[in-house]
């Protein structure tokens, strides 16, 4: 089952409090992030980047991008989400590589660059993406013409 951008931090959400997660902080941003208060918002921001930053947190670092990419509770910044993508994906989040791929693929706010864009798709490849991996062919086919 695929999961998509807009599924996957509720997921991360009930699978946390399902683990009883130890994450304090990833704990409280999610609580912020997810609750109906805009005035949460910042304090969401600034928890996930604590947990992404400092406890190298893959999932705080996915919902950081979401939230810049989708520009519901901040600003809509791709390049702040591709540093947040890339920072997930470096953590081993195949989501992550894959949505970093489409951001150099596209080349909105960014400057296209299909070499990191087939980067991103092969590395999420590596890890079962199929779409990631036909991703990489395509590019690898129209680079070569």
């Amino acid at each position: 089952m695929a999961v998509n951008i807009k599924t996957k931090p509720l997921l991360l959400f009930l699978l946390a409090f399902t683990l009883n997660a130890t994450d304090e902080k990833y704990l409280l941003a999610l609580k912020a992030y997810y609750d109906d208060n805009r005035s949460n918002d910042a304090q969401a921001i600034t928890l996930l980047s604590k947990a992404a930053a400092k406890e190298r947190n893959a999932d705080a670092a996915f919902l950081l991008a979401v939230a810049y990419s989708e520009g519901d509770i901040v600003p809509k910044d791709l390049k702040k989400a591709l540093f947040w993508y890339e920072s997930a994906a470096k953590l081993g989040d195949k989501d992550a590589m894959l949505s970093a791929g489409w951001l150099y693929y596209k080349g909105e706010e960014i400057k296209q660059n299909l070499e990191k864009a087939k980067m991103w798709f092969q590395k999420a490849a590596k890890l079962g993406d199929q779409d990631a991996a036909q991703m990489a062919g395509f590019i690898e086919e129209i680079t070569q013409e």
